[in-house]
């Protein structure tokens, strides 16, 4: 079993260092950042590297939540039983959202460092419950099949229901459900009426697929 340490890296060093006080004996540590937060990573990284074996940085997009689920999921060495710790002080809103979700998905537990007006900083645990998207997707996996083929590609009803297999009743049953959660929506494309996958869409199928990685 491996313990890993994820960082999100906003614009200060300190909060990510002062992290690592509290966790001992770490195996791994990924430091999370986005282009504009690059360097800092790269101080950080080389503030610790003589400490830690495995250090690598995740350069992301700090404004899309599938994008960064989708990196961390490619970049991080997971496996079941891995201890799984993240630091969510630093980085944009979306980013520390999408670092607590990993966090939540793999059982992990997640934590910030808060800097009191005194200049002192407190170690905070967040509470990291366990995610479970399946019932978003059936016991069947059509809404699955759905969604991964809409993350290509734009499609009528019938072309999804071509595309799979599937009846255009039971295509469009669980395109009615998927709009009411958000995931899927309508638009013209010329006079052609095709669904698309929502960023909520988007974000949701990655969630379910890294639930499926380290299950």
């Amino acid at each position: 079993m491996k313990r890993i340490m994820i960082c999100s890296v906003g614009e200060q060093e300190s909060p990510v260092l002062e992290g690592f006080r509290y966790h001992s004996r770490i195996d791994r540590v990924y430091l999370l950042c986005s282009q504009e937060t690059f360097g800092m990573a790269e101080d950080i990284r080389n503030a610790i590297e003589k400490l830690y074996r495995e250090v690598e940085v995740i350069v992301s997009d700090a404004s899309r939540l599938d994008v960064i689920l989708t990196d961390l999921r490619k970049s991080v060495k997971y496996r079941v039983g891995d201890d799984v710790i993240s630091n969510i002080t630093g980085g944009t809103k979306i980013m520390v959202l999408a670092l607590y979700i990993y966090t939540m998905i793999v059982g992990g537990k997640a934590f910030y460092i808060f800097r009191r007006k005194d200049g002192t900083m407190e170690y905070v645990e967040v509470p990291s419950p366990k995610l479970d998207t399946s019932p978003f997707f059936g016991l069947r996996g059509q809404r699955y099949r759905i969604a991964r083929l809409l993350r290509e590609r734009i499609l009528t009803q019938h072309e999804i229901s071509r595309e799979l297999n599937l009846t255009d009743t039971t295509v469009k049953t669980h395109l009615e459900k998927m709009r009411t959660w958000g995931m899927i929506d309508y638009r013209y494309d010329g006079k052609r009426k095709v669904v698309y996958l929502t960023d909520i869409g988007r974000a949701m199928l990655e969630i379910y697929e890294i639930e499926k990685s380290v299950s």
